[in-house]
């Protein structure tokens, strides 16, 4: 920790369990002379920012001592002992969004009180995130070679719900069944109109990814990022025990915030093109569908050739051998499956990355 927290002696930490979520609070001192508050707040809460290697560099959260499976997610600062004014500009150089209150008290002491509680996911050091280089073949054919980062190994949660659908075929009929002796009232061996259906278990996956960067979707190196390619496609390669094709990325939605201490941005207009604004952090909720039916074992599907995965959700059952089975089926036009592909470790990549 590079900053010294002394701990209160006249309010004691207290802490809550319960099986629904525990939390635990300390009551401490900071002395501004030493550290700077916003590096004291980053160090606290944590932060997010793009590495520039395809990766993040994360300060993780602080845990608690005694029980570290907590970690802080709010700290409140108040002043102990008035010390003397500053001013805004002499921390802000850069004209703001919007006027703010020219001077603020300074204190000889802050009281710092932490609250910590547990989170959803794991944390992990920066070390600890693998970073390499893929080949992958893109919509229209063209290899590419892409920077991935594996952060899908933390700040991220998984939610899975199995569920089942009928398909129907368009052909075939249905045949009456009934025992015992002919008979104009027995209705054994008539047919009726029908079609046939079979049902098709699949599982819809959520992918919940927190404090991720507002550039993984808004990135300066290409009109979209990964994210927003991906959508529509299945997954290219194998990704995190997932066979190729087996998941369908469907939907994607985010929750804008600025974090507890945020970087800037300049150049955002005005007369001189310097105003600055905090960076954003996003949680974004990723959906997906899971699908990986029963192949026919003497009729296995053919190598995959480019984009084109032959597997998961592009094959489709066949009823003429009574749909127990599924095959793969491209267009008769242009040779493509239903779904294209992407590689999915670049959705946890960041675009901007070279």
């Amino acid at each position: 920790m590079a900053f010294e927290f002394v701990e209160s002696l006249r309010q004691v930490a207290s802490s809550n369990h319960n099986m629904g979520g525990s939390k635990a609070t300390m009551v401490g001192f900071v002395d501004p002379a030493k550290y700077d508050l916003p590096d004291v707040i980053t160090e606290i809460i944590g932060s997010s920012t793009p590495k520039g290697n395809g990766a993040l560099i994360r300060v993780l959260p602080l845990a608690h001592p005694l029980f570290p499976w907590l970690f802080a997610e709010n700290v409140a600062l108040s002043g102990v002992s008035f010390d003397s004014n500053g001013t805004t500009s002499g921390i802000y150089t850069n004209p703001l969004e919007a006027p703010a209150l020219p001077t603020f008290a300074k204190y000889l002491l802050y009281r710092c009180e932490i609250t910590f509680a547990p989170r959803p996911y794991t944390l992990l050091q920066d070390a600890e995130i693998e970073v390499g280089k893929m080949d992958w073949i893109d919509d229209n054919g063209k290899a590419q070679n892409s920077i991935w980062a594996k952060e899908w190994d933390r700040f991220v949660d998984y939610d899975e719900v199995p569920s089942a659908e009928f398909i129907t075929a368009q052909q075939g009929q249905f045949k009456f069944r009934a025992e015992g002796g002919a008979g104009a009232n027995n209705p054994n061996g008539a047919t009726l109109p029908g079609q046939v259906r079979i049902i098709q278990r699949k599982t819809g996956l959520k992918i919940f990814w927190y404090q991720v960067p507002i550039t993984y979707l808004e990135p300066n190196s290409r009109h979209y990022g990964y994210i927003y390619e991906a959508l529509g496609h299945v997954n290219q390669i194998d990704w995190n025990t997932y066979d190729p094709g087996t998941l369908l990325f469907q939907a994607m939605s985010y929750r804008r915030y600025v974090p507890a201490y945020p970087g800037w941005k300049a150049g955002l207009g005005g007369a001189t093109g310097g105003i600055i604004s905090p960076l954003k952090l996003v949680d974004l909720e990723m959906t997906f569908s899971r699908f990986d039916p029963e192949k026919d074992p003497a009729h296995l599907p053919p190598a995959g050739v480019g984009n084109n995965v032959p597997g998961g959700h592009n094959l489709l059952p066949w009823f003429g051998a009574g749909g127990r089975y599924h095959y793969y089926v491209e267009s008769t036009l242009n040779q493509k499956p239903v779904y294209p592909s992407f590689p999915f470790q670049l959705l946890f990549s960041d675009p901007d990355a070279v």
